[in-house]
């Protein structure tokens, strides 16, 4: 299935907006949940030699309390890292735990968060997880803005509906826990469009 197929067919699932590519940009999609857009979309990375294409999946929050983190694969090398050592924040569920390598300056928000249900049932079924939580400034002379942007990227073109679907559902999850926890709240955020090309 080509990606556009592919991409199409989640909008119409998930009632989202397919975006054609234009100048110069590259075909996204929108989808949404609450006051919050998903936005599904690819950029090239040149390494010199050749080029590396990710997609990605990312929404912009209100971030209340400046909350970041960063949850990937386990890999050999951090397997070697956790057998000496390294930091890593464990949940207390084996599932996430031995799976995922869990980073964050705030270990007890971060612990409330993934530990809810929903967003472990996502975390252990989701093959290529690759998330993080950016904080991000806006400035201008009379206010400031402070919003994150909740990220997950994998390497190559996703065309798997089934697998962006489960992205939708993560976010979905995520976004929910942070409204519970008060890290976020359900508005739209004062910048909701992606500007930067990464």
């Amino acid at each position: 299935m080509k990606q556009k197929e592919a991409w199409k067919i989640l909008c119409e699932e998930l009632d989202g907006e397919y975006i054609e590519s234009k100048h110069f940009k590259v075909p996204r999609v929108e989808l949404y949940y609450k006051s919050f857009k998903f936005c599904i979309d690819t950029y090239t990375v040149s390494t010199g030699q050749s080029t590396i294409t990710y997609t990605r999946m990312r929404t912009i929050f209100i971030n209340k309390p400046e909350f970041r983190f960063k949850v990937y694969k386990e890999g050999f090398f951090q397997k070697i890292g956790k057998a000496l050592g390294m930091a890593d924040i464990e949940i207390g569920d084996a599932h996430v735990d031995d799976k995922l390598i869990i980073k964050s300056p705030d270990e007890y928000m971060v612990k409330d968060l993934l530990s809810k249900e929903k967003i472990k049932e996502q975390l252990i079924s989701i093959k290529n997880i690759s998330l993080k939580i950016d904080k991000k400034f806006y400035e201008n002379a009379s206010q400031l803005y402070r919003e994150g942007t909740l990220t997950q990227t994998v390497t190559g073109v996703v065309k798997d509906v089934e697998i962006l679907k489960s992205w939708y559902y993560l976010f979905s999850a995520i976004i929910d826990g942070m409204i519970d926890l008060d890290i976020t709240e359900d508005v739209v955020p004062e910048h909701s469009v992606f500007k930067d090309v990464k």
